[in-house]
């Protein structure tokens, strides 16, 4: 912007003015009585009206934007050896942008009072602040410390945001997770569980100190009662409420009388069923022993014919063997040539 495009109503400044051709106009140096000479305020008005204001708001940028025309260094700054060293929270050539470390700079625009540009930065998702420097959510999710973008994991975490762990202690390793066995918790699996109780310090949280009528390591177990009366009379709920549950002595005779009634009417039922199975075996004997009788009959007769054919056919064949035995004789007595039949003679 030049000084002959330049609203009459602004002050003119000669760039050649060697008081302000190093170090540039600051806002601030101009006062505010300076520049309200320069609007000719109304005599009857106490207060600069709204449209006044707006329009001092916008010298103000207009002249920030100037200083950056010319070449000065805004907002404080010192020029030295040819560059501006800016005073924090203001960074760039000429000090007219902010130091966001996690979002945009909106520069000379910013303005408190207005409806856009009224915050120093454009701060990314997740950081806040005034200059995008307070992180919404825990960045090292509470296992480190967040310093220059960077996590710096305590113990056995690791990761961009701490969210891994090298190490179980009562557990498996499985991608950067630790899956504990029964009994432990935490991150390391290094946190005992105690159903009932709490975590014994004497031997560094190694086991539970349990309440009564609890036991066992993580305290789920119960502990039963130390007579044998108390566990016979009395009834000892389960896990996890390991408590007496107290029976008055009638509830326990009529438990007792209806146990009974129920195994005599069971052992009645069996002796039917036995008495009914033997008068039915019995009703059937009769019919099976005709059968029997009847059959054995039949197998001695079959018996008697066989024995009477085989002694037949032996008494034949003895017959037949003496008759060719006196035959042999016989003719024996005629071949023989030594022999002499005297009767011949």
């Amino acid at each position: 912007m030049s000084a002959d495009s330049a609203d009459p109503s602004l002050p003119i400044f000669d760039p050649v003015d060697e008081s302000e051709s190093q170090a540039g106009i600051a806002v601030d140096r101009v006062p505010m009585q300076q520049q309200q000479d320069h609007h000719q305020l109304p005599s009857n008005t106490s207060q600069p009206s709204d449209n006044q204001s707006s329009r001092l708001r916008k010298i103000r940028r207009e002249l920030k934007l100037l200083n950056a025309q010319l070449g000065g260094c805004d907002n404080n700054g010192s020029f030295v050896n040819g560059k501006c060293v800016c005073p924090y929270p203001f960074v760039g050539s000429r000090c007219a942008e902010f130091d966001c470390e996690h979002g945009l700079s909106v520069g000379p625009r910013f303005d408190p009072e207005e409806t856009f540009f009224n915050r120093r930065c454009i701060c990314e998702d997740d950081w806040t602040g005034e200059l995008c420097n307070i992180p919404i959510a825990d960045q090292c999710n509470g296992r480190g410390q967040y310093n220059r973008g960077r996590c710096k994991c305590h113990g056995y975490y690791f990761g961009p945001k701490c969210q891994y762990v090298s190490k179980c202690v009562n557990g498996k390793l499985q991608d950067g997770t630790c899956n504990c066995i029964y009994g432990y918790e935490g991150d390391y699996c290094d946190k005992i569980v105690c159903h009932h109780g709490y975590p014994d310090k004497a031997n560094e949280s190694e086991s539970c100190v349990c309440p009564p009528r609890h036991t066992g390591k993580f305290c789920d177990e119960c502990l039963l009662g130390s007579g044998l009366d108390s566990r016979i009379l009395n009834h000892i709920l389960p896990f996890p409420n390991c408590t007496e549950e107290r029976i008055p002595y009638r509830a326990r005779i009529s438990r007792i009388v209806i146990l009974l009634i129920s195994t005599g009417l069971l052992f009645l039922l069996f002796l039917t069923m036995i008495i009914m199975h033997w008068g039915r075996r019995r009703a059937l004997d009769p019919v099976v022993d005709v059968e029997k009788r009847r059959a054995v009959e039949e197998r001695k007769e079959l018996l008697e014919r066989a024995i009477y054919l085989q002694s037949s056919r032996d008494s034949a064949s003895n017959t037949a063997a003496l008759l060719n035995s006196s035959g042999a004789r016989r003719s024996s007595r005629f071949l023989d040539p030594n022999r002499m039949d005297h009767d011949l003679l």
